[in-house]
């Protein structure tokens, strides 16, 4: 699934004043904090591993 698969959905029932430039400016804090988690969890693959490898052992 894509990003823009949502946003379009969104954009249909959006109010005519609104934009579609509002609304792809309202989701890059949101893609910007993915971004970051996925990076964090990349970098800490421990924070990923840690429920699995709690709930099956190791």
């Amino acid at each position: 699934m894509t990003l823009f698969g949502p946003i379009s959905a969104e954009v249909r029932q959006a109010p005519p004043e609104i934009g579609l430039r509002d609304i792809y400016r309202s989701i890059v804090p949101f893609v910007g904090v993915m971004v970051i988690a996925l990076a964090i969890i990349m970098i800490f693959p421990q924070i990923a591993l840690w429920l699995p490898q709690t709930i099956y052992g190791n």
